[in-house]
């Protein structure tokens, strides 16, 4: 049986689905994955997971960065960007839509940028 408290990538799959379950309105909105953020590695694996998950949903990107930032701290990711608290609780919220700008300003101060990969084998 699978232990998702011991299995980090299995959390991260786990939590990135419950992340598009609330911006889909079909879980609680008081429901936060910041919690379950306390590495690096963490909070990697979950961002991973949910640009797996979003698809082309970009909402559902921001509101997983916007979990992780709370999990540091707004007054902290707030200082090292630039962007004001509230101005990054609404490009995060899911209901604002960030620059490309901003998501990488923010990734910056996590510790982690924005990189490509091929989807399909180049022919």
């Amino acid at each position: 049986m699978l232990n998702i408290s011991k299995d980090r990538r299995a959390r991260a799959r786990l939590l990135a689905h419950l992340t598009k379950a609330r911006k889909g309105g079909n879980m609680s909105s008081d429901w936060d994955g910041a919690e379950f953020l306390e590495t690096k590695e963490d909070i990697y694996l979950y961002l991973r997971a949910c640009f797996d998950e979003a698809g082309t949903d970009s909402s559902i990107i921001a509101m997983a960065i916007g979990e992780i930032a709370n999990s540091r701290g707004l007054e902290e990711i707030s200082r090292e960007t630039g962007i004001g608290q509230m101005g990054l609780t609404h490009a995060m919220s899911g209901e604002g839509n960030p620059s490309l700008a901003t998501i990488a300003l923010i990734l910056r101060s996590l510790g982690l940028q924005l990189t490509v990969k091929l989807i399909k084998p180049l022919s």
